[in-house]
């Protein structure tokens, strides 16, 4: 076993427990006379982020200097994952009567920490995979933060059918631009 393959188990586990988190909510986000089409699809953009940073995770097969702090940060990045699907779906998801209201209690909260996973995410591929500041993948990023930002301050209806409409694109791009071979971040 190599090192990577060794240290891949933790973020495994944390990535793992996201995935299990927003699946297990789904059938209460989508039930008929409660859901919000907009909470919905932040759950759904989680379920497929959290698939995109475990499929991202190749990317740092080939990195050998790992020391304790690094891999704290590498860390990171999945705890904040996690954080986000248990801010979107609680413990106790069949308790939730409105949806929408739910969504507008924590929306500041989930933004921000979308907000600290990019920086996360921008942090890792400076130190992991040498990514420049200025690369040009760093445009999504920050369009992204940008949206996070707006998403955590303004608590308008529009706004977030927007954001929600926004951030569904920005993950299709970087799905299928991206991230549809293992090892394509290396190339942005």
């Amino acid at each position: 076993m190599s090192l990577f393959e060794y240290l891949a188990i933790a973020f495994s586990i944390i990535i793992s427990m996201s995935v299990i988190r927003v699946i297990s909510g789904l059938p209460h986000v989508l039930h008929r006379g409660r859901r919000y089409w907009v909470h919905a699809a932040f759950v759904g953009i989680q379920l497929m982020m959290t698939i995109v940073v475990f499929w991202n995770y190749w990317n740092f097969a080939t990195y050998t200097d790992w020391t304790l702090p690094k891999f704290i940060l590498i860390l990171a990045s999945p705890a904040l994952i996690y954080l986000n699907a248990c801010t979107l779906v609680p413990e106790r998801a069949e308790n939730i009567e409105s949806w929408r209201d739910y969504y507008f209690s924590v929306h500041r909260r989930y933004f921000l920490g979308l907000a600290a996973w990019l920086f996360a995410v921008a942090a890792n591929t400076v130190v992991f995979l040498d990514m420049p500041i200025a690369a040009p993948g760093r445009i999504a990023q920050l369009m992204a933060l940008l949206g996070c930002l707006a998403g955590a301050y303004y608590s308008s209806s529009k706004l977030h059918a927007t954001l929600a409409a926004f951030m569904t694109g920005l993950m299709l791009f970087w799905i299928f631009f991206v991230s549809l071979t293992p090892g394509g971040m290396r190339s942005v």
